[in-house]
């Protein structure tokens, strides 16, 4: 299945016009194009649902709260989301909040 199909079903019944004007829901990391064939479901993407993750072969992480809040000035895997977007992305796991 693709990333898309899973965010469409999503969005039917959370649509993102819904959001709060601060809030960054959405493929946090990922394209829409990208196959999925198990996926794992937090409320907050923490290092350690990052390595449940990796350890059960999920594609995808699918979060209530975003991994981003606000826009990053810089990719120097200091802060938490940093690293986590980095290895996420090295792993190969989309992320959907």
């Amino acid at each position: 299945m693709k990333l898309r199909d899973i965010t469409t079903v999503i969005e039917q019944v959370a649509p993102l016009s819904l959001a709060e004007e601060w809030d960054n829901p959405g493929i946090q990391i990922g394209r829409a194009d990208s196959d999925v064939k198990q996926a794992l479901l937090c409320v907050d993407v923490t290092d350690d649902v990052l390595q449940e993750a990796v350890d059960t072969h999920c594609d995808l992480i699918i979060s209530h709260h975003p991994l981003f809040f606000h826009p990053l000035k810089h990719l120097r895997f200091e802060s938490a989301a940093e690293r986590i977007a980095y290895r996420a992305v090295r792993e190969g796991i989309s992320i959907y909040s």
